[in-house]
Formats: structure tokens, C-alpha cells, sequence
């Protein structure tokens, strides 16, 4: 094609970062890691969920002695570079979120500065490990995940989220039964001629407010090898604390949901029929729902007595999907339907 030299070419990675964005500019993100597998956990989960926020045993994570050096080094960012700002943490039990604000131009990719953070974490690790050397694994998974605040008005949800994180943890833990009830989301347009979008569901209602969702849909003309590389991308992702969202139609999108589900991440499923008056979860996804790793979502307006999903169907979903992947946290609204 003539103007093929002005596109930027796809480069597929793990953790794909945006070519749109300067990793080096002056910008606030939301970071998460997650932990080796052989990396013990970085703590437990104490405290009362329905508790607020000011009382002294609301939900907490009580750091072990990894968390412990993990927390201190979150806290010495800065030394590494002194243009680094830290702005709400939390390490969990196998995952750290953290926002951090990049104050001006830094002479090299910000990736460059957390690869030094988890470098020395790991290194502190070491110094406390009585294994042999050559069995010593690193604290983290290898690279992030990012999210980048992008307007006015995200950066008290991206704090909000990160400290809510024991909150919610703890919730799941102590009533799973509150993962079965019914809600209705409502999503506010960008556009001001559009209307809301407006959803029911049944699951776990946090799973739309995870600032990192990601729609899977599966195009039929790519190769295995496209296949593969995305799916495995989608699973990575998955693997990091990404929400995946879609209505898992085709073959292939089914073969991701399942190797996400198996990992033990946490899904959106988009369904065309809308939800009988009693209906409630059964089987698989009642365990799913009350693990906290499932959402099922509905167009408010859906009636139970649609049709078996079809292809076209799912088209026109994966369109609500990647609505729903896009929209900010500040966007997204919520009722508990008695």
C-alpha cells in the first residue's frame, strides 16, 4: 500500500506498552507486578470488610518478610530517580499495585527505573534466603503492566483503586454469597449525542471497576501463529490482574477463556439473554462467581427469550466489550438491584 510507510509496525510483546505514549515524559501510571511463582506470598489478609475506612481493623494485608522489603523499596523509588513520585501503594499477597508520577522528562524509559526497583527488591530477597544460589528465583514475573492516566478526574480513582485492593480482597473472602446478587452498571457516554450504556449483572461487580480490563476478541483470518501470540498476550495480561472481557463466541475465544480460567484469572462474560426473574449461577460459575473471578453482564434491556448467540450477535458485543475496556473508572456507575 502507498502509505504503508507511515504506519507504525506491530510489534508483539508481553506486556505491549502504548506507541503512543512517551515512556519518558512527564505522565502518572498505574503499575502493577506480580510475583514469581516460587516467590513466597508477600503477606495475609486481616480485618473486616464492612468496617470503615478510619476504624482500626478495617481490611489490611499484614506483610510477611518479603512484603515487608517489597513495601520499603515501593517507598525508596525516588532514590532511584529523584523525578519519581510515589503516590498510593499497596502490596496484596501475590501482586503490588502502585501509582507513580513521573514529576518531568526522565532521561530513559520509565520500564528502565522499575526494572532497577524489582532488581533490588530481589536482591534484598536474596540476602534473607538460605537456599542454594543456584535455585533462587527472582521476587517478580518478568516485566508490568501499566495504565495510564489519560484526564481530568483519574487519578482519585486509580488512588481510590489501589487502596481499596485489602477492601475487596477481604470482601470476597468473608461473604461470597454478596458475588451472587444482581447489579445494574451504567456507563456514560463520551459522545454527548450517545446514550448510556446500561448493563445487568451477576458476579462480582469490583471485576468493572479493575482500571486494567481487556477485550478478547479472536479475528478469523490470523494464523496460528497470530492466534497463539495474542492468546498468549491475553493470558500474560490475565496473569498480571487484567480483567478479560468478552463473549467468548468462537473456538478459539473459548480456548482462551478456558486457559485463563485454569490460570485462575477473572472474567467478564458478555451474554445476549438477558437474565430469567430467579435466575441464579449454577455449576462452575457459582464457584466462579463466588471466588470472585466472574462478572456476567447483560444489555439492561435483554430479554431472556433471545435467540442462541450467532456470530453476528457476538460482533455487536465485542463492540460492547471494548466499550466497556475503554471506559474510566469515574465513568462507570453502580446499584445493588434488591
Amino acid at each position: 500500500m502507498g502509505n504503508s510507510k507511515f504506519h507504525k509496525p506491530v510489534v508483539h510483546s508481553m506486556k505491549r506498552r502504548s506507541w503512543l505514549n512517551d515512556y519518558e515524559g512527564r505522565r502518572i501510571y498505574l503499575i502493577t507486578i506480580s510475583k514469581n511463582a516460587a516467590t513466597p506470598l508477600f503477606g495475609k489478609i486481616t480485618g473486616d470488610p464492612l468496617l470503615p475506612p478510619a476504624h482500626e481493623n478495617t481490611p489490611r494485608v499484614e506483610l510477611s518478610a518479603i512484603g515487608k522489603i517489597i513495601d520499603e523499596e515501593i517507598d525508596a523509588i525516588p532514590r532511584i530517580n529523584d523525578k519519581l513520585r510515589i503516590l498510593a501503594k499497596v502490596v496484596m499477597l501475590d501482586h503490588i499495585h502502585f501509582v507513580i508520577y513521573v514529576t518531568e522528562n526522565i532521561s530513559r524509559h520509565i520500564g528502565k527505573e522499575i526494572a532497577v526497583f524489582k532488581r533490588n527488591c530481589t536482591k534484598r530477597y536474596w540476602a534473607t534466603d538460605n537456599s542454594k544460589e543456584e535455585t533462587r528465583q527472582p521476587v517478580f514475573e518478568a516485566n508490568y503492566t501499566d495504565s495510564i492516566l489519560k484526564r481530568d478526574g483519574q487519578l482519585s480513582a486509580m488512588i481510590g483503586y489501589v487502596l481499596d485492593n485489602p477492601r475487596r480482597r477481604a470482601l470476597i473472602g468473608k461473604y461470597p454469597d454478596f458475588f451472587m446478587r444482581r447489579f445494574v452498571f451504567s456507563i456514560k457516554s463520551s459522545d454527548s449525542e450517545s446514550d448510556d450504556l446500561r448493563f445487568k449483572g451477576i458476579g462480582n461487580a469490583f471485576l468493572m471497576r479493575c482500571p486494567n480490563k481487556v477485550p478478547v476478541m479472536v479475528r478469523s483470518m490470523w494464523t496460528d501463529e497470530e492466534f497463539s501470540t495474542r492468546k498468549e498476550e491475553w493470558l500474560q495480561l490475565a496473569r498480571d490482574g487484567a480483567v478479560l472481557v468478552s463473549p467468548f463466541y468462537s473456538k478459539r475465544e473459548k480456548e482462551v477463556r478456558d486457559e485463563a480460567l485454569a490460570q485462575g484469572s477473572r472474567l467478564i462474560v458478555m451474554r445476549n439473554q438477558g437474565f430469567p426473574e430467579k435466575f441464579k449461577p449454577s455449576g462452575k460459575e457459582f464457584d466462579l462467581c463466588s471466588e470472585g473471578r466472574l462478572l456476567m453482564l447483560v444489555k439492561y434491556d435483554a430479554s431472556p427469550f433471545e435467540k442462541q448467540l450467532d456470530r453476528k450477535q457476538a460482533m455487536h458485543l465485542n463492540d460492547y466489550c471494548r466499550k466497556i475496556a475503554e471506559s474510566l473508572l469515574e465513568d462507570i456507575s453502580m446499584a445493588i438491584v434488591k
